[in-house]
């Protein structure tokens, strides 16, 4: 079986919006995405039918679950 693989520090920043990029691999059953949330970035409420987690690598970031609020700095894990 062939594994497909990346690097991170390789792969190009893709414009989501302004202020968020993303880097993102994709498998057969899952994504693993990196984003880049600059602070005039504006917030987008939604949800996913699946799980998602999320880890924050430097900064601080509100995360709305619901009625409620995590705010996640670096090594956070949601």
């Amino acid at each position: 079986m062939q594994l497909p693989s990346v690097n991170w520090d390789k792969m190009e920043w893709k414009k989501i919006r302004d202020g968020v990029y993303q880097k993102a691999f994709t498998g057969e059953g899952a994504t693993l995405a990196m984003h880049k949330l600059e602070p005039q970035h504006e917030p987008r409420p939604h949800n996913h039918h699946y799980e998602q987690i999320v880890y924050v690598l430097e900064g601080e970031v509100d995360f709305h679950v619901g009625d409620d609020v995590f705010r996640l700095g670096p090594a956070g894990l949601l």
